[in-house]
C-alpha cells in the first residue's frame, strides 16, 4: 500500500487578544500532532486544543490550509455542529469540523489525495464591534 505524506501540522500557535472586553490576556491553540500521514482516499483527523477561551462551545474556530508556494486559504469556521460556514461549497464534502470535549476542535479531511498536502492551521479571534459609526475625513481646501 502506497502511503502519501499529506498533512504537516504546526505544533503550537498562540494569539494575543489585546483589546478583549472581557479582560482575557491570551488564548493558546495547540496542534500536538507534528504530522499526519495517510494513504490515498483515507481520512485524516487534526486536533486543535484551545486554552484560555472561556466559552469554547460558542467560540468560532477557523481552519486554514497552506501550500508553501501559495498563501494560506481559509476553509471554514465552526461555532457548533449546527453552525458551520464553508468558504467554498465544494469543501462540504471534503472537510468536517467537530467540537469535542470542552476545548478540542477536530478537522477531518476525507478522501485524501495529493492536493491535500500542506499545513493546516486552526485560528480563533474575538469579534469587536464599534459602538458608533466612523465618519469619513477629508482635508479642506
Amino acid at each position: 500500500m502506497l502511503l502519501l505524506p499529506v498533512l504537516a501540522l504546526a505544533s503550537a500557535w498562540s494569539c494575543m487578544s489585546l483589546f478583549s472586553q472581557r479582560g482575557k490576556a491570551q488564548v493558546l491553540l495547540k496542534q500536538q500532532q507534528t504530522s499526519v500521514t495517510k494513504g490515498k482516499t483515507k481520512t485524516a483527523q487534526i486536533d486543535c486544543i484551545a486554552e484560555g477561551i472561556d466559552d469554547f462551545q460558542n467560540a468560532y474556530i477557523h481552519w486554514y490550509h497552506h501550500i508553501p508556494s501559495k498563501g494560506p486559504k481559509r476553509l471554514l469556521y465552526i461555532k457548533s455542529a449546527q453552525e458551520i460556514s464553508y468558504d467554498e461549497d465544494s469543501y462540504r464534502s471534503k472537510y468536517l469540523p467537530t467540537k469535542k470535549e470542552k476545548n478540542v476542535c477536530t478537522l477531518s479531511v476525507t478522501g485524501i489525495d495529493l492536493s491535500d498536502e500542506g499545513t493546516y492551521y486552526c485560528a480563533y479571534w474575538e469579534s469587536h464591534r464599534i459602538s458608533r459609526p466612523l465618519k469619513a475625513c477629508a482635508k479642506s481646501q
